[in-house]
């Protein structure tokens, strides 16, 4: 990815000459970050965060329900920004990030539209904005499984209510059912109906119910793993074809 524009070429020679041969490319651009300053790069291309919906426990809009920023990664207008304290509103769909600017901290949200992904806290985000014959996807995709020619999404989801404290009014969000969805052969599906399933894999939907039935209570504690042996049963099945 091209993190250099023509006043900083020097820069960055002097960077990678000084680099060891076993740094990495991280390394590498974080000391460009550091060298430059991140008001010197398109991280400083946000907007002021203001949200009026005022939350004042844990049960807010973020992934992370600490308060605390997290460090993660992100590509952002074609560059890649490693180690950058952010967080990520589940509700809106929006990035925030805490930069160090003039030996202080700024914090605003990116402009959603030159986000291509993220990483954060084990998870790792692409935005998506496309119509597929069965399936519209728009925002951002947590991709938590490959399995053969299958990409597997979620889609995380919160819910807010209202609640008032002596005349305060303030929001509690919980997390909702999260959706899923798969990308295979060069198109997005729903993931999140057996007979989804069925009409799509119509030469493997009895192994497919089999499937379900024989896996009801992992599917009800922990729906991640489900839909991970799910999808490595319907590769499986979908080899032996060949």
């Amino acid at each position: 990815m091209n993190r250099i524009n023509s006043s900083w070429v020097l820069v960055l020679l002097f960077i990678c000459l000084q680099s060891s041969a076993q740094q990495n490319f991280k390394d590498v651009y974080l000391l460009f970050d550091k060298t430059v300053g991140y008001e010197n790069t398109v991280l400083l291309n946000g907007i002021e965060n203001i949200d009026p919906e005022k939350t004042i426990n844990s049960k807010n809009k973020f992934l992370n329900s600490s308060s605390d920023f997290t460090v993660g990664s992100i590509t952002y207008d074609g560059q890649y920004f490693p180690e950058i304290a952010m967080r990520f509103n589940l509700v809106d769909d929006e990035v925030l990030v805490r930069l160090p600017i003039d030996k202080a901290f700024t914090t605003f949200k990116l402009i959603t539209r030159k986000i291509e992904s993220f990483e954060i806290s084990g998870h790792y985000f692409i935005k998506l904005n496309v119509i597929s014959e069965t399936d519209e996807l728009s925002g951002f995709y947590e991709q938590f499984f490959k399995s053969g020619n299958f990409r597997l999404l979620k889609k995380f989801r919160k819910k807010g209510d209202k609640e008032l404290d002596k005349n305060f009014l303030y929001y509690e969000y919980k997390f909702k059912k999260p959706s899923y969805h798969f990308w295979y052969k060069e198109n997005y599906y729903s993931a999140n109906s057996r007979r989804n399933l069925f009409a799509i894999f119509p030469s493997i939907s009895k192994e497919i119910r089999s499937f379900y039935k024989d896996r009801r209570n992992v599917r009800k504690k922990n729906p991640d793993k489900f839909m991970e042996q799910l999808f490595v049963e319907i590769t499986n099945l979908l080899n032996l074809e060949k």
